[in-house]
């Protein structure tokens, strides 16, 4: 069974997504592990030790939501037939609509760039020791882990 995840690579701040296959169990040896034509299988399968990333608005949704309401709407529609009619002293509630939903895009845009900034503090940070398939141990970095 293949599972689509939206996954992104902190290190590399690029949205893709990575289909993960079936792949074969394996029982090695604590001391050996896997072979590195095992691991390499294991990561072409999509089994990567990724983050997931947190589900977040982009700034054009943002703007869409804030914009496309029912009740703008209905204050454009109010506006179109003041229009109609002629009645242009009557806009005056127009510039308070415009400036209420510029004021929630923006609060918006910063809320999400503050909880951006607090998801890299909390991103995993830690190197693991493992024995190089060819020779002594090594540090790498905790996303060249296989799962």
């Amino acid at each position: 069974m293949a599972l689509r995840k939206k996954h992104e690579v902190l290190e590399e701040p690029q949205d893709y997504e990575i289909e993960r296959r079936e792949t074969p169990r394996y029982n090695p040896d604590p001391e050996a592990g896997l072979s590195t034509a095992q691991v390499e299988q294991h990561r072409d399968d999509g089994w990567r030790n990724v983050s997931v990333a947190p589900p977040a608005q982009t700034t054009k949704e943002i703007i869409r939501e804030n914009v496309c309401t029912y009740f703008n709407l209905i204050f454009l529609v109010l506006a179109i037939l003041l229009c109609l009619v002629g009645s242009f002293r009557d806009l005056t509630f127009l510039p308070v609509i415009i400036f209420n939903t510029l004021i929630g895009i923006v609060q918006e845009i910063r809320a999400k760039n503050v909880l951006e900034k607090l998801n890299m503090l909390n991103a995993p940070h830690a190197s693991v020791s493992v024995k190089d398939r060819n020779g002594p141990f090594r540090q790498k970095n905790w996303y060249w882990m296989i799962l």
